[in-house]
């Protein structure tokens, strides 16, 4: 594999798909801005696109919209203010092959309810990263808030939502890194996590808190693949309120692989893991990343047994490909580096400082993912992409 520096690699690493017009949102209007609103420039770019949104002077934002094409969709700082109801949701579909679409740092106001998405008959990347909810409107979700469906490759990366469930995933690939669920950043919203049929889903850092008992658990799986890792920083509850009481997870058919080391909590009288599905317990290598901006630090953590050595690598994301030592999630056709290596300590985690290059454009999108040698393996941990914001 060819090395280089990281800093170079992150001011030169292209995106999946190289921008060919950058459009600016501004409801304030004003020189350099090419719409005051969100859906007339997703109606007006073209797949490659690159759409940064600022906050309007009246709070206005990201209106829902709908696409199937591959555009980046960027909340300038971060907290630029999202709406969407489940009647009129964000829609993504039918994205070809080869295209990726992305959309990050947008957030709900207090009382505005749970984010509404629905990603359907995508057979590219679907990446939606550091969207958040706060609290419920008028009314509880009684239907689920993020919509997924015969989808290829999707990923929720820092998720704070909630709902009914949260996220319902029917024959698709998910990877959900770093998401809150349930009970939100400020203790209100709840629901069940996820619910997945027929679905391949890694599940990595989560913290899922329905905020009351979930008779048929927190997550909820039916012929999935499934794989569920972290460390105790993280975790997955179902307790509080009234029973009847469920398990955390709750699996049938297909198979479930938990890491030891993210913690399944329940009451006393219930279970952790039931269902028909046998649950295997193993240390499941993942990484990813914090918020990343031009000109700032992120943090890449990795999850890997103690007393591996991991060798963290970044690079742009690829498609999945399986190979010998596990997923393959870097395209390695296009420029990639490794840091330095790290010795995992006795509580699994391991932490890498990456510098962002302030060269680093808005939109630019890269993945993690880690090589793990233990005394008997080398395998690939989870990859996760993210996107500079």
């Amino acid at each position: 594999m060819r090395r280089m520096i990281l800093v170079l690699v992150l001011g030169s690493c292209p995106t999946t798909a190289l921008a060919q017009t950058t459009w600016t949102v501004d409801a304030a209007g004003g020189p350099g801005v090419d719409f005051l609103d969100l859906p007339s420039a997703v109606a007006a770019a073209s797949s490659g696109d690159v759409i940064l949104v600022h906050a309007g002077p009246f709070g206005e934002g990201a209106a829902p919209f709908s696409t199937d094409k591959g555009l980046c969709i960027v909340g300038v700082g971060g907290q630029v203010p999202i709406f969407s109801t489940a009647l009129q949701p964000f829609v993504v579909h039918d994205l070809p092959a080869g295209s990726t679409f992305s959309m990050v740092g947008f957030a709900w106001g207090l009382g505005t309810g749970e984010l509404n998405f629905e990603v359907t008959n995508c057979a590219g990347r679907v990446h939606l990263e550091r969207l958040r909810a706060r609290e419920p409107g008028f009314f509880l979700p009684v239907w689920p808030a993020f919509r997924i469906h015969a989808s290829a490759d999707v990923t929720l990366h820092g998720i704070v939502n909630f709902g009914a469930p949260a996220v319902q995933i029917d024959h698709s690939r998910v990877l959900l890194v770093g998401c809150r669920l349930g009970r939100t950043e400020i203790g209100v919203g709840g629901g069940q996590a996820v619910r997945a049929n027929y679905s391949t889903v890694d599940i990595v850092e989560p913290r899922f808190d329905p905020a009351t008992a979930m008779p048929m658990g927190t997550i909820e799986l039916l012929q999935c693949d499934a794989t569920l890792t972290g460390s105790s920083a993280g975790h997955v509850v179902n307790y509080g309120g009234f029973g009847p009481y469920g398990p955390v997870v709750l699996a049938n058919g297909g198979s479930l692989r938990h890491d030891p080391a993210l913690p399944l909590v329940n009451t006393p009288a219930g279970s952790a893991i039931a269902g028909t599905a046998v649950p295997v317990a193993t240390s499941v290598p993942a990484s990813f990343t914090t918020a990343a901006q031009p000109g700032a630090t992120m943090t890449l953590t990795t999850y890997a047994p103690a007393g591996a050595f991991v060798f963290p690598a970044i690079g742009a994301p690829g498609p999945l490909v399986p190979t010998p030592l596990g997923t393959l999630g870097l395209d390695l056709l296009q420029p990639y580096g490794f840091l330095p290596a790290l010795l995992v300590p006795a509580g699994g985690t391991a932490e890498s400082l990456l510098p962002v290059a302030v060269a680093v454009p808005r939109g630019a999108a890269f993945a993690t993912q880690a090589v793990v040698l233990t005394a008997t393996t080398l395998e690939l941990g989870l990859s996760c992409p993210f996107v500079v914001h």
